[in-house]
């Protein structure tokens, strides 16, 4: 199963910075639908984290809802709906071609399952009582889910027999001072200054956001892209997520630590756009990202560092939306249903 693990985090990785190497461009994401913000549970309600949010998002862009659920939820889902309307639910495949609430031929995909490894042994301090020390770390498996378009059942029925919860807050990114001073709410605490310099960026040892005027930017896509950016990245500071490419000493960062952090935030900004609806093109940062991929990419250990991105692009994600999501880390317990 290790193995199995491995393979698919590496593809996923493969998947996500191909782009971003050949092209400088973030990939192609599902879109939100109906006030749904991203890839979410039907069981729950709840939204995906890590990276499970980047992988549904990034595989599920064909499909028309941001809803998934597994092949248990289906099959429970498909017999309520038979009962409602006062059909026979059928145990094997039917006229229509479903399968269990699943269409015949349709494939589930995989997602990431966290579960929490303990190790517990017993240390001797050379004295007459002895210490149980315990370790635990957190590890994967693997499990699958559905789309719902993958099922029988009707869109429509299926979402109004979810529990959603209140959608986080959000920016529509259409107005240069309100974006502003909704990055400001989100965190108090940052200094924004507002420079006819042109150039933007965070500064950690300030904690100070820099962006140039709302005349200074080609196009809303660009003015999007340029604050969220920057808010990822303050979303990195000591006091908030405490990322080590912004909390380390600056003479001390490394060039992959810095390419790290950029890729975070380039990801982190691609995600949060494409799932608010803000105004996005990738293209515009082709040169500057393209770099910083490749240098994730040749890293010794590349899956591991951009696994790192991906989860950390997804929690800076859930900071500016005003903290974090309802779930479990790095997933949701409807996949074990």
């Amino acid at each position: 199963m290790r193995a199995e693990v491995n393979r698919v985090a590496k593809q996923l990785v493969e998947d996500v910075l191909t782009p971003m190497i050949n092209e400088g461009t973030t990939p192609e994401w599902a879109k939100p639908w109906s006030g749904i913000l991203g890839p979410t549970s039907v069981a729950t309600g709840n939204a995906y984290r890590g990276r499970n949010r980047v992988m549904l998002m990034y595989y599920g862009a064909k499909y028309e809802a941001p809803l998934w659920l597994t092949f248990k939820r289906a099959l429970n889902l498909s017999k309520q709906y038979a009962e409602e309307n006062g059909e026979t639910h059928a145990a094997k495949k039917d006229d229509g071609g479903a399968y269990y609430g699943i269409k015949a031929g349709e494939t589930g995909q995989v997602i990431f399952k966290p579960y929490t490894r303990r190790f517990k042994k017993t240390v001797d301090e050379g004295t007459p009582d002895e210490r149980d020390v315990v370790s635990s770390w957190v590890e994967f498996t693997l499990d699958k889910v559905w789309n719902v378009s993958q099922t029988s059942l009707p869109l429509e029925w299926v979402k109004e027999k979810m529990s959603l919860p209140e959608q986080p807050n959000v920016c529509d990114g259409s107005d240069f001072d309100e974006t502003l001073a909704w990055i400001q709410n989100v965190m108090p605490e940052l200094t924004l200054t507002v420079s006819e310099q042109d150039r933007a960026f965070y500064s950690p040892g300030e904690d100070r956001m820099q962006v140039p005027p709302a005349s200074a930017y080609t196009s809303p896509e660009r003015m999007s892209e340029v604050l969220i950016h920057e808010a990822i990245h303050a979303t990195g500071h000591g006091k908030r997520l405490a990322r080590p490419g912004i909390t380390a000493n600056p003479m001390m960062r490394s060039k992959l630590a810095y390419a790290v952090e950029e890729v975070t935030a380039e990801l982190g900004a691609s995600l949060y756009c494409q799932m608010t609806g803000l105004p996005h093109d990738a293209a515009n940062h082709a040169d500057y990202i393209q770099g910083w991929a490749k240098a994730v990419h040749d890293a010794e250990n590349a899956t591991e560092v951009m696994l790192r991105v991906i989860d950390d692009a997804s929690k800076a994600v859930e900071w500016l939306m005003g903290g974090p999501l309802e779930g479990t880390p790095e997933g949701d317990r409807a996949a074990s249903e």
